[in-house]
Protein backbone atom coordinates (compact mmCIF):
# COMPACT_ATOMS: atom_id res chain seq x y z
CA UNK A 1 0.00 0.00 0.00
CA UNK A 2 2.86 2.41 1.41
CA UNK A 3 4.41 1.76 -2.64
CA UNK A 4 1.18 2.75 -4.39
CA UNK A 5 1.03 5.69 -2.44
CA UNK A 6 4.59 6.36 -2.73
CA UNK A 7 3.69 5.91 -6.99
CA UNK A 8 0.62 8.07 -6.67
CA UNK A 9 2.54 11.15 -5.03
CA UNK A 10 5.67 10.44 -7.88
CA UNK A 11 5.67 13.82 -9.93
CA UNK A 12 8.89 12.52 -12.09
CA UNK A 13 7.15 11.32 -15.08
CA UNK A 14 4.42 14.24 -15.48
CA UNK A 15 6.36 16.25 -18.10
CA UNK A 16 7.15 13.38 -20.10
CA UNK A 17 3.47 12.61 -20.25
CA UNK A 18 2.34 15.89 -20.92
CA UNK A 19 4.62 16.24 -23.79
CA UNK A 20 2.82 13.26 -25.12
CA UNK A 21 -0.38 14.68 -25.20
CA UNK A 22 0.89 17.72 -26.89
CA UNK A 23 3.40 17.20 -29.23
CA UNK A 24 0.61 15.44 -31.60
CA UNK A 25 -0.77 19.21 -31.81
CA UNK A 26 2.14 20.97 -31.94
CA UNK A 27 2.77 18.72 -34.91
CA UNK A 28 0.35 19.14 -36.64
CA UNK A 29 0.22 23.19 -36.63
CA UNK A 30 4.00 22.89 -37.68
CA UNK A 31 2.78 21.02 -40.62
CA UNK A 32 -0.08 23.09 -41.43
CA UNK A 33 1.84 26.28 -40.68
CA UNK A 34 4.36 24.97 -43.33
CA UNK A 35 2.10 23.81 -45.87
CA UNK A 36 0.36 27.43 -45.61
CA UNK A 37 3.67 29.35 -46.17
CA UNK A 38 3.92 26.84 -49.46
CA UNK A 39 0.64 28.05 -50.98
CA UNK A 40 1.60 31.35 -50.25
CA UNK A 41 5.07 31.58 -51.70
CA UNK A 42 3.34 29.49 -54.84
CA UNK A 43 1.26 32.76 -55.37
CA UNK A 44 3.54 35.33 -54.73
CA UNK A 45 5.90 33.58 -57.42
CA UNK A 46 3.60 33.70 -60.01
CA UNK A 47 2.89 37.39 -59.15
CA UNK A 48 6.42 38.23 -59.47
CA UNK A 49 6.86 36.37 -62.44
CA UNK A 50 3.83 37.83 -64.80
CA UNK A 51 5.11 41.57 -63.04
CA UNK A 52 8.57 40.52 -64.81
CA UNK A 53 6.43 39.40 -68.16
CA UNK A 54 4.34 42.43 -68.17
CA UNK A 55 7.64 44.73 -67.86
CA UNK A 56 9.17 42.81 -70.88
CA UNK A 57 6.53 43.55 -73.25
CA UNK A 58 6.20 47.10 -71.89
CA UNK A 59 9.86 47.98 -72.50
CA UNK A 60 9.25 45.75 -75.89
CA UNK A 61 6.57 48.02 -76.38
CA UNK A 62 8.42 51.09 -76.36
CA UNK A 63 11.15 50.00 -77.83
CA UNK A 64 9.79 48.32 -80.80
CA UNK A 65 7.52 48.21 -83.67
CA UNK A 66 4.24 46.62 -81.82
CA UNK A 67 3.02 45.02 -85.47
CA UNK A 68 5.82 41.95 -84.49
CA UNK A 69 3.35 41.02 -81.85
CA UNK A 70 1.09 40.02 -84.24
CA UNK A 71 1.18 35.57 -84.72
CA UNK A 72 3.05 34.61 -88.08
CA UNK A 73 2.02 32.33 -90.26
CA UNK A 74 3.69 29.38 -90.74
CA UNK A 75 3.56 27.56 -94.36
CA UNK A 76 4.54 24.12 -93.23
CA UNK A 77 1.82 24.10 -90.26
CA UNK A 78 -0.84 26.33 -92.80
CA UNK A 79 -1.73 27.80 -89.61
CA UNK A 80 -0.52 30.95 -87.29
CA UNK A 81 1.80 30.50 -84.86
CA UNK A 82 3.20 32.83 -81.88
CA UNK A 83 5.25 35.68 -82.38
CA UNK A 84 9.11 35.71 -81.02
CA UNK A 85 8.20 38.25 -78.46
CA UNK A 86 5.13 36.33 -77.12
CA UNK A 87 8.48 33.24 -77.26
CA UNK A 88 10.18 35.66 -74.91
CA UNK A 89 7.81 36.86 -72.69
CA UNK A 90 7.26 33.17 -71.73
CA UNK A 91 10.15 32.19 -71.40
CA UNK A 92 10.67 35.09 -68.82
CA UNK A 93 7.86 34.68 -66.68
CA UNK A 94 9.12 31.12 -66.79
CA UNK A 95 12.36 31.99 -65.46
CA UNK A 96 11.56 34.09 -63.02
CA UNK A 97 8.81 31.48 -61.73
CA UNK A 98 11.96 29.79 -60.70
CA UNK A 99 10.42 26.40 -60.43
CA UNK A 100 9.21 24.03 -63.35
CA UNK A 101 7.02 25.90 -65.48
CA UNK A 102 5.49 24.59 -68.48
CA UNK A 103 5.34 26.84 -71.82
CA UNK A 104 1.98 25.88 -72.47
CA UNK A 105 0.43 26.62 -69.01
CA UNK A 106 1.35 30.74 -69.83
CA UNK A 107 -1.04 32.21 -72.60
CA UNK A 108 -0.21 35.55 -73.46
CA UNK A 109 -2.37 36.99 -76.20
CA UNK A 110 -2.29 40.95 -77.97
CA UNK A 111 -5.40 42.37 -78.16
CA UNK A 112 -7.09 45.65 -79.57
CA UNK A 113 -9.66 47.61 -77.64
CA UNK A 114 -11.13 50.50 -77.01
CA UNK A 115 -12.02 52.25 -73.62
CA UNK A 116 -15.67 51.50 -73.22
CA UNK A 117 -18.37 53.82 -73.63
CA UNK A 118 -20.65 55.01 -70.38
CA UNK A 119 -23.80 56.89 -70.88
CA UNK A 120 -24.29 59.84 -68.39
CA UNK A 121 -28.02 61.06 -67.28
CA UNK A 122 -28.27 62.96 -70.55
CA UNK A 123 -27.29 59.84 -73.04
CA UNK A 124 -23.86 61.59 -74.19
CA UNK A 125 -21.18 59.33 -74.39
CA UNK A 126 -18.62 59.62 -71.33
CA UNK A 127 -14.98 57.62 -70.45
CA UNK A 128 -15.44 55.13 -67.42
CA UNK A 129 -13.09 55.99 -64.68
CA UNK A 130 -10.94 53.20 -63.45
CA UNK A 131 -12.46 51.76 -60.14
CA UNK A 132 -9.93 51.64 -57.47
CA UNK A 133 -12.47 49.97 -55.10
CA UNK A 134 -12.64 47.03 -58.07
CA UNK A 135 -8.88 47.08 -59.97
CA UNK A 136 -9.91 44.21 -61.89
CA UNK A 137 -12.82 46.27 -63.10
CA UNK A 138 -12.50 45.63 -67.47
CA UNK A 139 -12.82 49.20 -68.84
CA UNK A 140 -11.79 48.22 -72.07
CA UNK A 141 -13.93 46.56 -75.00
CA UNK A 142 -11.61 43.89 -77.33
CA UNK A 143 -11.88 44.20 -80.63
CA UNK A 144 -10.78 41.82 -83.41
CA UNK A 145 -7.36 41.86 -84.26
CA UNK A 146 -6.62 40.70 -88.01
CA UNK A 147 -3.97 38.86 -89.36
CA UNK A 148 -2.96 40.35 -92.15
CA UNK A 149 1.15 41.07 -92.50
CA UNK A 150 1.04 44.75 -93.24
CA UNK A 151 0.49 47.61 -91.36
CA UNK A 152 -0.37 48.58 -87.57
CA UNK A 153 -1.34 45.95 -85.22
CA UNK A 154 -4.26 48.04 -84.33
CA UNK A 155 -4.46 50.69 -87.03
CA UNK A 156 -8.40 51.71 -86.02
CA UNK A 157 -9.78 54.59 -84.46
CA UNK A 158 -12.53 53.58 -81.92
CA UNK A 159 -16.16 54.41 -83.09
CA UNK A 160 -17.90 54.96 -79.78
CA UNK A 161 -15.44 57.05 -77.37
CA UNK A 162 -13.04 58.50 -80.51
CA UNK A 163 -9.30 58.13 -79.88
CA UNK A 164 -6.73 55.63 -81.54
CA UNK A 165 -7.29 51.41 -80.24
CA UNK A 166 -5.41 50.63 -77.38
CA UNK A 167 -2.72 47.28 -77.76
CA UNK A 168 -3.30 45.49 -74.36
CA UNK A 169 -1.64 42.40 -73.91
CA UNK A 170 -3.37 39.23 -71.69
CA UNK A 171 -1.19 37.29 -69.63
CA UNK A 172 -2.94 33.88 -68.16
CA UNK A 173 -1.07 31.62 -66.34
CA UNK A 174 -2.70 28.00 -65.29
CA UNK A 175 -0.37 25.65 -63.65
CA UNK A 176 -0.96 23.18 -61.02
CA UNK A 177 1.56 21.98 -58.05
CA UNK A 178 1.89 20.48 -55.02
CA UNK A 179 2.04 21.07 -51.16
CA UNK A 180 3.29 19.20 -48.03
CA UNK A 181 1.19 16.68 -48.18
CA UNK A 182 0.68 15.86 -51.91
CA UNK A 183 -2.11 17.78 -52.72
CA UNK A 184 -2.80 19.65 -55.50
CA UNK A 185 -1.98 23.89 -55.45
CA UNK A 186 -3.96 25.33 -58.28
CA UNK A 187 -1.91 28.60 -58.63
CA UNK A 188 -3.88 30.97 -61.76
CA UNK A 189 -3.77 34.26 -62.85
CA UNK A 190 -5.18 36.52 -65.55
CA UNK A 191 -3.26 39.92 -65.88
CA UNK A 192 -4.04 42.62 -68.87
CA UNK A 193 -1.65 45.41 -69.43
CA UNK A 194 -1.89 48.37 -71.28
CA UNK A 195 1.37 48.46 -73.81
CA UNK A 196 -0.08 51.75 -76.32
Amino acid sequence: MKKLISLIKDKSGTISVEFALISPMLLFSTMYSANMGVKVHEHQQLASAISSGTMYLQDYALEKDLSTLRPNFDKTLSDYVESSPITAAKNVIRNAYGEELPLDSIQIEAVCACQAPRTDNQGSVTEIPFDFEKPETTYYKKQTISYSNTGELCPFNCPEVGGRARVLAEITIYHKTADFFSDDIVVAETVTTRLR
